[in-house]
């Protein structure tokens, strides 16, 4: 028998080892050699999720070395790595735990990363006093949405629990609004959105010269809170004619009481 042999010793020690030529029945050579095995190490890891990052930690023993693959192009060579993946799927991850002696062992688990939910939705503008239906145009590519949750004034509280809900705004303006979709997977997402509410003009006037035979005069003193602007006026006189004018004059034909009335309208 030629080249080299190998052989599995149970323990370290003195061993002796002779060459032996079959074909003669000779010895060879004969010596002593001192074998030292080492233990291995064991390798081993578990894993968490909180969010999108993993947090993982080894359980391995008699290891100074770790060689981690997440099983996307990403490794790290930390006892204890943290990971978030780019993309949804099933991923293999693999660790190499190393011992003193150069000794190595490898743990392999398969991950499945679940798909995050796309929220997004929109809303129509309304004016002050008048609810706003929210339109709920959230998706998710594998799995389902179990729960919604919607926070109209970005306080950290939740207001509504709809999949569309409709709110009246207590204030007028641009107002950011959170949404939150949580899947069957206990993937979280969330999406602010702005939300237009136009501010209520509050229409007023005043008049002079309200005598028989001499122009009355018809004076706006109409506000609308910033940013709104006040884009139109329509005065109604009470006798069958009106005006758009901001601040008109008017002849009555007539002495007598005329209920007049005044619409100022935001752009």
């Amino acid at each position: 028998m030629t080249g080299v042999q190998t052989c599995a010793l149970p323990i370290s020690g003195n061993y002796f080892v002779s060459i032996y030529d079959s074909a003669c029945s000779t010895t060879m050579y004969s010596d002593t050699v001192n074998v030292t095995t080492y233990v291995p190490p064991t390798a081993s890891f578990t894993y968490s999720a909180a969010g999108q990052l993993l947090s993982f930690v080894d359980g391995s023993s008699n290891t100074i070395g770790w060689s981690w693959d997440f099983g996307d192009g990403n490794t790290s060579t930390l006892a204890n790595p943290t990971h978030i993946y780019a993309q949804a799927g099933t991923y293999d991850v693999i660790l190499n735990a190393a011992s003193s002696n150069g000794c190595s062992k490898a743990d392999t688990m398969q991950i499945t990363i679940h798909p995050l939910p796309t929220v997004s939705f929109t809303s129509n503008n309304v004016c002050f006093g008048n609810p706003t239906s929210l339109q709920n145009l959230s998706s998710i590519s594998s799995g389902t949405i179990t729960t919604y949750s919607w926070d109209f004034n970005t306080d950290g509280i939740n207001d509504n629990f709809n999949q569309s809900p409709t709110y009246t705004f207590p204030t007028a303006g641009n107002i950011n609004v959170i949404l939150t979709a949580n899947s069957n997977f206990g993937c979280s997402m969330t999406y602010t959105g702005t939300v237009t509410v136009y501010a209520q003009p509050v229409a007023a006037f005043s008049t002079t010269n309200n005598c028989e035979g001499i122009a009355s005069s018809f004076l706006s003193t109409s506000t609308i809170p910033s940013p709104g602007v006040i884009s139109t006026l329509l005065w109604d006189f009470g006798d069958n004619t009106n005006s758009p004018l901001s601040n008109p004059n008017h002849l009555y034909a007539n002495d007598g009481n005329y209920n007049v009335t005044f619409t100022a309208t935001s752009s």
